[in-house]
C-alpha cells in the first residue's frame, strides 16, 4: 500500500472513531435505529469521501507528504465538506410540511391577528371566520 493511500485510510478511520465517539458522548444513544443508521452511513460518507480526496491529491502531487501536512488538508476538506452537506441538507424541501394549497392563507391570517387585536378584554370571544 502506498504512502498517500495508507494517509488517507487512517486518517478516514481515525476522524470517523472520533466522530462516532465526539456524537454518543455529546449525544447521548440515538432514540432510533434509522436515526442512527442514517447519522452513522453521513459521517462514514463524509470521513471516507474526504480520505479518498485527500489521497487523489496527495498521489498526484511531485512530493511526498508530511502526516501533519495530510491531516491538515484532511480537515479542510473534511469541513468544507460538512459544509457542503449541511448547506444542501437545509437546501431541501420540507417533505412532512403541507402543500402551498392547502396551507391557511396570509391574509385570512391577517384579518383572524386584526380582529382578536381589537377585540375588548371583557367582550364575548368572537366567532370564528369562514
Amino acid at each position: 500500500m502506498k504512502r498517500h493511500a495508507r494517509q488517507a485510510l487512517v486518517c478516514s478511520v481515525a476522524a470517523y472513531a472520533l466522530a462516532c465517539g465526539a456524537l454518543f458522548a455529546w449525544l447521548g444513544a440515538p432514540a432510533s435505529a434509522d436515526g442512527a443508521a442514517e447519522t452513522l452511513g453521513r459521517l462514514f460518507a463524509l470521513t471516507a469521501l474526504s480520505g479518498v480526496l485527500c489521497g487523489w491529491i496527495v498521489a498526484r502531487s511531485p512530493h511526498a507528504w508530511s502526516w501533519l501536512k495530510f491531516v491538515g488538508a484532511y480537515a479542510l476538506t473534511a469541513i468544507a465538506l460538512l459544509a457542503l452537506s449541511a448547506y444542501g441538507h437545509a437546501a431541501e424541501p420540507c417533505h412532512d410540511c403541507a402543500p402551498h394549497d392547502e396551507a391557511p392563507q396570509h391574509e385570512e391570517i391577517a384579518r383572524s391577528a386584526a380582529i382578536v387585536r381589537r377585540e375588548p378584554r371583557n367582550a364575548a370571544p368572537a366567532a370564528s371566520i369562514k
